[in-house]
């Protein structure tokens, strides 16, 4: 965990009232002038009784400083930009005479420099994702540069920062990248890699389902749809679920967290065989609430602190929610792709160490269990607060809708999640494309919705039916995107399109529970099997005022 950043003023007496237990010689690796950060750094090694011996190496002497071999054992902390690996996109050089059409020559220079960064073994690595002068003379090109030089970052075990840290201004003006109001946030960072860190501090292990634990969405593939055999492309949650395997029998709890109905849970590892059985997890807590929720009330039961746990999920929305409230556990991002899955498996396996193994540790999942078996339920909510501000962590994401009108040739991918789609979904009833289509030719809308965030595309998530007498004939949404009010800006945009209103008929499912709360939320009197979204109500749907969303699109 970060702590707090320092500003100038807290530093400045953390220096002039610090008592010194030990002293660190450190060395600052980086191309640009960081001497406004020195001060930063001394007051956070101040706080924590470091006296510290800091060189910084002369501006722009980067790559002559990694070309001459290391001859003391001083710590090294390597601050990097995109440009370190590939000169020309430097802002401050200009760029070249011409555009570099041929990215890929340019990318074995990235590498080099890489490799000599490498046999430096730097303490610690920071990686500021600035943008970049664009010398491609493409957007895809240069798209595609800098995610390979992140990967790069990522391979030296370097920490990602994002470019909203950097200054252009101050980079032209003065050589330093770092905006001044994230210097105290680059010194916690650094001297956070000086302390020693305590073996076997994580205990407990969250994990995701759906595409993390297995692979496929169990809410929508079903219990045929999800696997995590060793072939294809389950074989990442194959060796997933068998390290996780390794880690419970050495005394590592676990747990799962899933947005999901329990009993639909219990039925997925009651028909496949996965690794990891029900039974290998000391609580598994499936429902629609806020995952950092569940995370509080097991630190409380299991009377753990969240620094002891580790959350891993697939969604980093879902990981951006539970740090955002829990800010003392740690946070892994599950991925399948296999250059970066490599990465995943490497810091987890780092969180945890092992020089011997007891008896009781090889039994705690079942002293856990049978503590928790014996405890009365607990509603706590230590370390979460209830009250937090949902639109703001939302208004955050940058969400954007991109909504579209559907024809009879583009129907599909709204036509599957009608027929696909459980939790939020109207009626449950499943229409064909014929029938879809049919509906479109005698009058009637099929309307979907793409939703994208600062994280990237989530693909169509969302999609009405409507008959030509404003009739909803299906309602659905993915579960992918629940408790981020998609469904209600959606509504929104589609009635005020439409300039009609807009009847519902909803039936009680098996698997519908989202959609019964969706009700309640709209009409909190009473729930009603049939109602109307007057265009003169849509205040009490959705506020364009809050600007959770931006909305685009060809509607």
């Amino acid at each position: 965990m970060i702590e707090q950043p320092m500003t100038f003023i807290q530093s400045k007496n953390a220096i002039n009232s610090a008592t010194y237990l030990s002293s660190k010689s450190l060395r600052i690796l980086t191309s640009g002038t960081i001497s406004q950060l020195e001060h930063f750094l001394m007051g956070a090694s101040a706080k924590i009784g470091i006296k510290l011996n800091l060189e910084i190496i002369e501006f722009g002497t980067l790559h002559q400083t990694l070309a001459v071999k290391k001859d003391d054992n001083k710590d090294e902390i390597a601050i990097l930009l995109p440009w370190d690996f590939i000169k020309c996109f430097d802002w401050r050089t200009g760029g070249p005479d011409s555009l570099i059409l041929n990215y890929k020559n340019i990318l074995k220079d990235a590498k080099q420099f890489s490799n000599l960064l490498k046999e430096r073994e730097c303490k610690k690595i920071i990686y500021l994702n600035a943008p970049v002068l664009n010398v491609t003379g493409s957007t895809e090109a240069e798209s595609e540069v800098l995610s390979q030089l992140e990967l790069l970052a990522l391979k030296l075990g370097a920490t990602v920062i994002s470019g909203d840290h950097f200054s252009l201004q101050s980079y032209l003006n003065a050589g330093l990248a770092i905006q001044s109001k994230s210097l105290g946030y680059f010194a916690q960072l650094i001297i956070n890699s000086l302390i020693p860190k305590n073996d076997n501090l994580k205990k407990v292990i969250i994990t995701d389902l759906d595409m993390t634990l297995w692979n496929g969405v169990l809410g929508e593939d079903g219990l045929s749809g999800i696997s995590s055999e060793p072939n294809g492309n389950s074989f990442y949650h194959f060796i997933y679920q068998r390290h996780l395997k390794r880690l419970k029998d050495a005394g590592i709890l676990l747990c799962a967290v899933s947005k999901n109905d329990l009993d639909h849970v219990k039925q997925a590892f009651q028909s496949n065989q996965f690794v990891l059985n029900y039974n290998d997890f000391i609580s598994v807590r499936s429902s629609y609430e806020f995952k950092s929720k569940h995370i509080a009330e097991l630190s409380e039961s299991l009377n753990l602190g969240l620094e002891t746990f580790v959350f891993i999920d697939d969604n980093p929305v879902e990981i951006a929610e539970v740090s955002s409230n829990l800010q003392n556990l740690t946070c892994l991002q599950f991925t399948s792709e296999p250059e970066l899955f490599e990465i995943f498996i490497k810091g987890l396996k780092s969180l945890f160490t092992f020089k011997s193994l007891t008896n009781e540790d090889k039994s705690r999942t079942k002293l856990y269990k049978k503590m928790l078996k014996s405890k009365k339920k607990i509603h706590s909510d230590k370390g979460y607060d209830q009250n937090v501000d949902l639109d703001k962590f939302l208004k955050s994401l940058k969400m954007k809708l991109h909504i579209r009108t559907c024809t009879h040739l583009d129907s599909q991918r709204p036509s599957q999640l009608i027929n696909k789609t459980n939790q939020f979904n109207m009626n449950g009833i499943r229409r064909n494309n014929d029938e879809i289509i049919t509906t479109i030719k005698d009058g009637g809308q099929l309307l979907s919705a793409e939703l994208v965030d600062n994280t990237g595309t989530h693909g169509e998530v969302i999609a009405i039916l409507i008959d030509n007498c404003g009739n909803v004939l299906s309602f659905v949404m993915s579960c992918r995107v629940f408790q981020r009010k998609v469904e209600k800006a959606f509504l929104y945009a589609v009635i005020n399109y439409l300039n009609i209103d807009l009847n519902f008929k909803w039936n009680r499912t098996e698997r519908n529970e989202p959609f019964e709360k969706f009700v309640r939320e709209i009409s909190p009197k009473k729930i009603l099997k049939k109602f109307t979204i007057k265009k003169s109500e849509l205040q009490n749907i959705y506020s364009p005022k809050s600007n959770l969303f931006e909305f685009l699109g060809s509607f």
